[in-house]
């Protein structure tokens, strides 16, 4: 690269190494140059939209400067502090402690004035990362906290994670968030490209959705051509396992009208009986309590007759509540019923004991 000086491969957010008349360039150095601006199509341009005069003439703006870290030339990309006057190659900046934004103008913070997140992490000092299960010190700008679930990883886990995924895939590791996760990372210098994930990109990556079971596994296969032989339609027809899948057999082998079968593991486990619900007994308490309280000055209170005690009193021929406006005791089927109504500072308590028998 014209800019940094450094092969295709040597950083992973580099971007592209683009080529026009003899000039090789990082996309990324070329975004992130304080002195070149993409005025062309990204599209269809050899340079992605920059064009290649712009391009040369900010490489002889930048022979003059010295980079701040490795002390070469060619250092284009610089603070966006304007009062700040530290300049560097973008590689250099991104391993020392500078906050590239991947994103909108491509702002370029040093580490003297970098953004800090304001998000408070869950555990304080430190942890294990999620994705390489290694040590991290917090804080540090070698560590991130998510905003979702507040958790701690590596920049370095996240920023390969991110490569990986895309940005349609790329989502917390720890709680799945997407929207939230993604601007905090890409605010704090994470590079998420505009791309599916690798996986999704492998040739012939989904071959084997398109396969179909085609083999019969009866014990004692009759077809004449074979367990692998197969017909679109009559006696040597292979079905699948409607429950599973993973299996297949002639529906001549299975003497099977129709299509619906299902294989011996997925029979015996529908046939499998299920352990019956387990009910567990009410538990009675010897003595219930309750207290209805009822704020009123007027001596006609109109009592809820809906809250009275936890226990009925069967065959009493009264009810509880008008029992204790009574007053008294009474025995009910061997056992002791005890109802008390007082006021007390214009509050009606009804107090309601109920015994059980025997106690």
């Amino acid at each position: 690269c014209a800019f940094c000086d450094k092969p295709h491969n040597d950083n992973e957010i580099g971007g592209e190494l683009l080529t026009s008349g003899g000039l090789h360039v990082h996309y990324m150095c070329m975004l992130f140059s304080s002195g070149l601006h993409q005025r062309g199509e990204v599209e269809t341009d050899p340079l992605r939209g920059f064009a290649e005069g712009d391009v040369r003439a900010e490489l002889r703006r930048g022979a003059r400067l010295s980079c701040s870290f490795c002390k070469r030339k060619s250092a284009t990309v610089g603070c966006c502090l304007k009062a700040c006057k530290k300049v560097f190659h973008m590689p250099c900046g991104a391993s020392n402690g500078c906050l590239l934004q991947f994103f909108g103008d491509f702002r370029v913070y040093c580490g003297a004035h970098r953004p800090r997140q304001n998000v408070v992490p869950m555990v304080t000092g430190g942890g294990i990362c999620p994705i390489c299960s290694e040590e991290m010190v917090h804080p540090s700008v070698n560590v991130l906290v998510t905003p979702c679930c507040r958790q701690l990883f590596h920049r370095a886990c996240i920023q390969r994670q991110a490569m990986s995924a895309g940005s349609h895939f790329f989502r917390c590791g720890h709680c799945n968030n997407q929207e939230a996760f993604q601007r905090e990372m890409q605010e704090h210098g994470i590079y998420v490209p505009e791309q599916d994930a690798s996986w999704e990109q492998e040739p012939h990556a989904f071959e084997d959705l398109l396969f179909r079971y085609r083999h019969c596994d009866a014990p004692h296969c009759r077809c004449p051509s074979g367990p692998n032989h197969h017909q679109e339609s009559g006696r040597w027809r292979i079905v699948v396992c409607n429950g599973c899948g993973s299996q297949g057999v002639h529906l001549g082998c299975a003497n099977k009208a129709g299509i619906h079968w299902l294989c011996p593991d997925c029979r015996q486990v529908i046939s499998r009986p299920q352990p019956a619900a387990r009910r567990e007994a009410p538990k009675e308490t010897a003595e219930a309590i309750e207290v209805i309280e009822i704020d009123s000055d007027d001596d006609d209170v109109e009592i809820p007759q809906q809250r009275t005690a936890r226990k009925s009193a069967p065959g009493s021929g009264c009810h509880l509540l008008d029992f204790a406006m009574r007053g008294g005791s009474s025995n009910v089927d061997g056992g002791t019923l005890q109802l008390t109504l007082e006021t007390i500072s214009g509050s009606v308590i009804v107090a309601v004991v109920s015994q059980e028998p025997g106690v």
